[in-house]
């Protein structure tokens, strides 16, 4: 019997997995939770066909959350999307359902990870592989992985960087996850470099603005962190005047991006 998969995301990823399910004859998709949103334009590169669309391709259907208690699946996936499950929908699945998270638990919970790293003046980054609970990143741990965070590195190259660890991840443990062949581990059993902390979106505000008089890398560091294709840029206000500052260094990863082979 072919484990009975859901699949949610939006993003060009989702995709990818999607088409890596329907290639295998030991994994039905038998549903996805998703929407139709516009891809946002730095997205293009990433992709072939929004979501939807793929699914349409192989005869899948786009359905609810609330859908999902009535289909009895066997494992679900989540591929960075931005919805909570419920209990209810986390009970209807006999297995488990397994999480993208763009960061490195469980230091590094909720949104915006590359920007807090690069706040946080780390010098690494990550990705994990975890399964889902009632709480926010919080879930047994099933596979992670870090990369170093390089000079030029801002929010966006980073963001690249946790997609390319996130595939590795998936690819490399997928088998494993299926057969029920990990053993996950409690995050409240690992050992930390930092204590762990929820990042929300509401912490950034205030940050984006650079002071002239900082020190020029406390000024580039900022910078790095809010450099990012569509989102506001970090800047500087002088003579009543706001500027804008972006590194100009995401040129090189806007176009011809491979992240998925």
């Amino acid at each position: 019997m072919p484990h009975k998969i859901i699949l949610f995301g939006t993003i060009p990823m989702a995709e990818e997995i999607l088409r890596f399910f329907d290639a295998r004859e030991d994994c039905e998709v038998i549903g996805v939770v998703t929407n139709d949103n516009p891809i946002a334009k730095w997205r293009t590169a990433q992709t072939r066909t929004p979501v939807p669309d793929t699914a349409d391709e192989y005869g899948i259907d786009i359905i609810d959350q609330s859908d999902i208690t009535n289909l009895d699946p066997d494992i679900g996936f989540t591929v960075r999307y931005n919805r909570i499950l419920g209990e209810d929908i986390l009970n209807a699945f006999s297995d488990e359902v397994v999480n993208f998270h763009g960061g490195y638990l469980p230091e590094y919970r909720g949104v915006d990870t590359a920007t807090h790293v690069l706040l946080n003046g780390e010098d690494w980054h990550g990705a994990t592989l975890h399964y889902l609970n009632s709480g926010i990143d919080t879930g047994p741990l099933l596979k992670r992985k870090q990369c170093r965070v390089a000079p030029e590195d801002t929010s966006y190259s980073l963001y690249l960087k946790g997609e390319r660890l996130l595939w590795d991840l998936f690819v490399n443990n997928v088998d494993k996850i299926l057969s029920g062949a990990v053993d996950p581990i409690p995050q409240d059993e690992v050992e930390t470099d930092r204590k762990p902390r929820n990042y929300r979106r509401e912490y950034l505000q205030g940050e984006r603005e650079v002071d002239p008089n900082a020190d020029p890398d406390e000024k580039l560091r900022r910078i790095r962190a809010f450099d990012f294709p569509t989102h506001d840029p970090a800047y500087m206000t002088i003579d009543n005047r706001k500027i804008e500052l972006r590194t100009g260094w995401n040129k090189s990863h806007s176009s011809g991006l491979v992240l998925f082979e």
